[in-house]
Formats: structure tokens, sequence, C-alpha cells
């Protein structure tokens, strides 16, 4: 569902009708409302049927008074719902899972989270696929054309520019003063807490994902044991043996949680493919080890991946014997 089909959805909820869109009744949940009678088109008009408005009503407030008030919340704080001369803007196209992001970097702004994140974004002048590539679902290519969205974000981290190239060549660190060790991420996720590495004089790396060839002209830079976490699935693991062609001394943090099943996960694109089995098991031991094997062999034979930021960074470590 989007922004514009929440809207309208409110507005029924609040006065009984709206404008009649092709948009809005092709949603997959207006159109079964439609199909329930609840619903119904009058002329120009979408409107609620009064013997179903108690039921209607219910079902509303169960399932989207919240997330549409927390929506309306956010784009009118930061106000994206008028344009440039103050007029209310008739389309504002955000899809429910980009206004979830929006709101997660709106609440990491308010406690702080994310403000060493966002001063090296500026000072490394990061380019929209940069950005994309690190909050838009590890898709650089996410935000090409979705100016809304990009308005937004710059205007929740405070941010006046962002580049347009599309190459990134920078390291995001979460710096710890007397480092003891580093943590190289496939992923943003634990760089966006940072309480607990830097208690414990941990470094967190994030390199891009697959954007790994400037690791290169860190090797000479590198004076603690340094670890890397990431996704366990098909492009993880090919990241990871990148990285140890240019970072020999890196070694791979063994995850703690559940798997889950790639058919319960509709878009994560990183599948296992039919060679994986006989490619890992060709592996040299000091590169993965027997006990990492066997887990991704079970991964395959299971269809399932594991989620890095499913695991708790610290007892990683711990387990490791790293801290």
């Amino acid at each position: 569902m989007n922004w514009l089909t929440f809207n309208k959805l409110n507005e029924i909820y609040s006065a009984g009708k709206t404008k009649l869109s092709e948009q809005f009744i092709k949603d997959d949940t207006i159109s079964q409302l439609i199909g329930t009678e609840e619903l119904y088109v009058d002329g120009r008009s979408v409107v609620l049927d009064e013997r179903q408005a108690v039921s209607f009503r219910k079902y509303y407030e169960k399932c989207y008074l919240n997330q549409f008030s927390e929506y309306s919340n956010l784009l009118q704080k930061y106000d994206l719902l008028t344009d440039r001369n103050g007029r209310r803007k008739t389309q504002v196209r955000f899809e429910e899972h980009e206004l979830k992001v929006l709101l997660g970097l709106d609440e990491q702004m308010v406690d702080g989270s994310i403000l060493d994140l966002r001063d090296q974004i500026i000072e490394k002048e990061e380019s929209i696929r940069g950005v994309s590539r690190m909050f838009f679902f590890n898709n650089e290519k996410y935000l090409d054309n979705k100016e809304d969205v990009i308005e937004a974000f710059k205007r929740i981290l405070k941010i006046d520019k962002l580049a347009n190239d599309k190459g990134q060549q920078w390291i995001y660190k979460l710096t710890a003063p007397k480092r003891n060790l580093i943590v190289l991420c496939e992923n943003l996720d634990f760089l966006r807490r940072p309480t607990r590495p830097r208690k414990n004089n941990i470094e967190l790396w994030y390199a891009g994902g697959a954007n790994t060839p400037k690791l290169i002209y860190e090797v000479d830079l590198i004076d603690v044991p340094i670890f890397y976490s990431c996704d366990w699935d098909h492009d993880g693991l090919n990241i990871f043996l990148r990285v140890k062609e240019l970072l020999p001394m890196i070694k791979l943090l063994t995850p703690i949680c559940e798997s889950i099943k790639l058919s319960d996960t509709p878009n994560h694109h990183s599948y296992w493919e039919e060679l994986d089995e006989e490619k890992i098991g060709e592996i040299p031991n000091e590169t993965l080890c027997e006990d990492h094997k066997r887990i991704v062999f079970k991964l395959i034979g299971d269809r399932a991946w594991l989620r890095e930021e499913d695991s708790d960074l610290i007892e990683m470590l711990i387990r490791e014997g790293a801290i």
C-alpha cells in the first residue's frame, strides 16, 4: 500500500467517502473491500456502505489507524506534503516500505544513534546510489527517479546535497579510540547501534556491501584482529571470499541466530545456485573452516539463509574468543 492509498482510506474512515481513482481501487486491500461490499463505487467517488460502517471502522482502527498517524505525522513534520510554494501536493509518492525506512531514520536522528554516520555522509560527499545501497534494501539503484524519497531522506538527516555519481570509494567507520579489534560488516545495522561496540573497544566498518576493491588501501593500516560479519546466503559468502583475497588476515564470524526460509522472504533475492555446494566444498579450510561449511551445506539443503543483524555481535565475538 502506498501513501496515496493510506490517505484516501483515511478519508473514507473520517468522511465516509473519497474521490475515485484507478490507482486506489486497483490496490489489493481496496479491491477486497469493494468485493465484500464494505465499499462501493458511486459515480466519481468510493463510498463506505453505512450498513458495514461499524465493522469497517473497527477493521481500520485495528489495522491502519496507527500506521496512518505515524506516516502522516512524519510527512507533516518534514513538510513533505506541500510544494515549494506552500501548496498541498496532489501526488506524494511513498510506498509503505519506504515510509518505514524514513520513520526509522527519524527515530535514529532523534536518539542520536545515526549522527556519526550522517556526518560522514556529508563529509565524504556521498552519492545518491551510495545512500540507496546503505539504507534502501541494499539496492544502489532503488532511489533512481524517486525524487520524493530522496528529498525526504535529505530533510530527515538534514543533508543539503547528495552527489549523483555512481561510484563510492569510501569506508564508513564507527571509530573506537582504543580499538582492540575491527569488524567489517556487510550491512549497516550494527553501525547504527554504537553503544555496545564502543564500550568493548570494537571499531565497525562498512564498505558498501559488494563494493570491496577499495579495501586494498586498508591492508597496511590494520594493526588489530579483523573479523567479517555478513548475511549467510549466496551473495554474502561470495562477498566474503572477495574480501578474504584483499584482506587475508580477516576471519569470518559464526552467526548465532535461527535460519530463515528463502520462501518466507520474497524480497530477499540472494538465492543459492546449482553449483554452490560443490564450490563451497572446494574452498580451502583456512578460508572457510569445516564448521562453517557444515552450516552452509545445511542452509543450501534447507533453502534457507541467515540474516546478519539477527545475531548478537558481541556474543559472536565472545564465542570467537576475540573479547
